[in-house]
């Protein structure tokens, strides 16, 4: 009987304390916003995140941006791989810097005379920020984000860094 409540408590003990820790994973969708060429482009992203450790966190994302109606520049999709590295240890609420490098195609559209001229291109991308983890329970969190993202080769004559800005939840398992 004696090792079934040792057994007990160290299970509810490892239980207790595998909130953030490493390998485990979390899935989750994002609002963005994105400002390029004083132009504000909304859309939506969806992220996959391992943690590394408890100050290392790996996250591949994809997002795809809406445009205005007249004269649009900015990014239209955006698939990064990023690593949030976390200021303080596991804890309910933690601040983050992001790094990371992927791909982002650029369109630039000036709908002021027709025929309507239309340009497209893309490139290599690097994307450098800070974020909040917001851990509501040990399955849910919320997170926030606000990262520049600069294109390192364009295709197009367009304004090639952006402020991106994003609202989301992640579920971890």
């Amino acid at each position: 009987m004696k090792k079934f409540f040792l057994l007990l408590l160290m299970a509810v003990a490892f239980c207790g304390s595998a909130d953030a820790q490493k390998g485990m994973k979390g899935v989750g969708m994002n609002i963005n916003g994105s400002v390029t060429d004083e132009i504000l482009n909304i859309g939506a992203s969806a992220k996959f995140q391992y943690n590394v450790n408890n100050y290392v966190r790996a996250e591949a994302s994809a997002a795809y941006y809406l445009h205005g109606e007249v004269n649009d520049c900015g990014f239209e999709l955006a698939i990064m791989a990023n690593a949030h590295f976390f200021v303080m240890s596991p804890k309910r609420i933690r601040p983050y810097f992001i790094t990371g490098i992927g791909y982002a195609s650029v369109r630039e559209e000036d709908k002021s005379s027709y025929p309507y001229k239309y340009a497209q291109g893309g490139g290599m991308a690097a994307n450098v920020g800070v974020g909040l983890d917001w851990r509501i329970t040990t399955f849910l969190s919320l997170q926030a984000e606000c990262s520049c993202i600069s294109l390192l080769h364009d295709d197009v004559d367009t304004e090639t860094s952006g402020i991106a800005f994003g609202i989301g939840t992640c579920f971890n398992f």
